[in-house]
């Protein structure tokens, strides 16, 4: 939705409702005990609204939002039940719990705000500079989304060292199971990393996706290298905090999906990684980095599986501009690098090299035909979704990155200069000579 508001020009306007929840009636008798210096021997109080830690109450909460935006002509949308869509297809309302953000036209703007307040006493936060642990900034030429404040906080939160890093894992790295190490490190410690790796990756870093991935495996039982690979990402997590996702206002961009796979990547049980990420106004809004859960017995077979899983992605993206009333035209570009797996989803594939994989895997081939996608075949060096499969050298990385974070226009150095130390280099080569 932001990239479309960026797209089209709209307001962005976010808002929280106070005390939301005492705003829901109950549909239940719910008795509690009087509050301190309010007691009454033999009385108990019953609660006529939801309070907050009473379960249930987040649902009351939700039917009461629910039945006021409906009146106001607000419907939640078939593919996403937290957008509300007005019925002229002008304005949008994204719920989270009592945080709000309106995307509309800015002549509409006011007047939503004003409905909102006409019913409960609410924050308005105007343009929202910081949103649900994110932060949010806006000029005419593209809308960019970071979690700067997060990762910032990062060092000092887990008392680790500064050091200058310029990928998240080497290229050369394969994490595995196997330790011949007789101490483990502290696995307690080494979920909360993991833990503030996978929330980055979800929400606006696209470019640690894999490597939280990969140490999400070992979860349990890591070991000194996973741990060294944990601790690492967030020292790059934090020498690139004002990195993020920046989606442009140039209409030329248009919506794709790219697919990739590493056949038979993990080493441990010889499953293929499946990496997919579809692009709007330039930079990404859907990513994910995955193990396959069947082990593929060739690479053609592991391309498809991961093709499949990128078209249901494209569906979803079609189905949500359909909702809002801004359908995609054209069939959306699946973006490949595989000859083979191409061959396949035109139903061109031998039925004796094909018949082993569920049919599950063949869907592409249907929604090809119905024309919600097209697969087009795009050289390996401009393969968006290679960086959700495998560990890259360090100048595919950052070229991927600038890719898939929408910003192949940015010259500036990716690292904030106060804290560059004048002895200390990027630990990757940074010449093709030395490379």
């Amino acid at each position: 939705m932001l990239a479309l508001a960026q797209k089209h020009g709209y307001a962005i306007r976010a808002w929280d409702i106070r005390n939301a929840y005492v705003n829901a009636s109950l549909n239940r008798d719910v008795y509690i005990s009087p509050p301190q210096g309010y007691e009454k021997p033999g009385y108990c109080m019953k609660l006529l609204r939801a309070l907050y830690g009473l379960p249930g109450s987040g649902r009351a909460w939700w039917k009461t939002f629910d039945r006021y935006l409906r009146s106001k002509h607000f419907k939640p949308s078939k593919v996403d039940p937290c957008l509300y869509v007005h019925s002229s297809k002008k304005a949008f309302i994204m719920t989270h719990v009592d945080d709000c953000l309106a995307v509309a036209e800015p002549e509409l703007m006011p007047e939503i705000v004003n409905m909102i307040k006409s019913q409960y006493s609410i924050r308005d936060l105007g343009f929202p500079g910081n949103y649900l642990g994110l932060q949010l900034s806006r000029t005419p030429k593209y809308l960019e989304l970071t979690c700067r404040t997060f990762c910032e906080s990062l060092l000092k939160r887990f008392s680790l060292p500064y050091r200058l890093v310029t990928t998240p894992i080497p290229s050369s790295v394969q994490l595995t199971s196997f330790d011949q190490s007789d101490t483990k490190p502290d696995s307690s410690k080494f979920r909360q990393y993991v833990g503030c790796i996978n929330w980055a990756a979800e929400h606006a870093r696209p470019d640690v996706a894999q490597v939280a991935h990969q140490l999400s495996r070992h979860l349990n039982n890591p070991s000194h290298a996973h741990m060294a690979i944990a601790i690492r990402t967030i020292q790059y997590l934090h020498c690139t905090r004002h990195l993020g996702l920046r989606y442009h206002t140039d209409k030329s961009h248009p919506v794709m999906t790219f697919t990739d796979s590493d056949w038979a990547g993990c080493i441990d049980t010889r499953q293929s990684t499946s990496g997919r990420v579809t692009v709007m106004q330039g930079a990404a809004v859907m990513w994910k980095s995955a193990r396959q859960k069947s082990i593929a017995l060739s690479s053609c077979e592991a391309e498809m599986v991961a093709a499949n899983a990128a078209a249901r992605d494209a569906r979803f993206i079609r189905r949500l501009h359909a909702s809002i009333g801004k359908p995609i035209p054209h069939p959306t570009p699946l973006m490949i690098d595989s000859e083979s797996a191409m061959t396949w989803i035109q139903g061109k594939a031998r039925w004796s090299a094909s018949r082993h994989i569920a049919s599950s895997h063949f869907a592409i081939q249907e929604w090809r035909k119905q024309g919600h996608i097209v697969p087009i075949k795009v050289d390996t060096t401009r393969q968006y979704a290679d960086m959700f499969t495998k560990n890259l050298p360090h100048n595919s990385f950052v070229m991927m990155r600038k890719m898939v974070l929408g910003r192949l226009n940015d010259l500036s150095t990716p690292y904030a200069p106060e804290w560059q130390p004048a002895n200390q280099q990027p630990d990757a080569p940074r010449t093709p000579t030395q490379a």
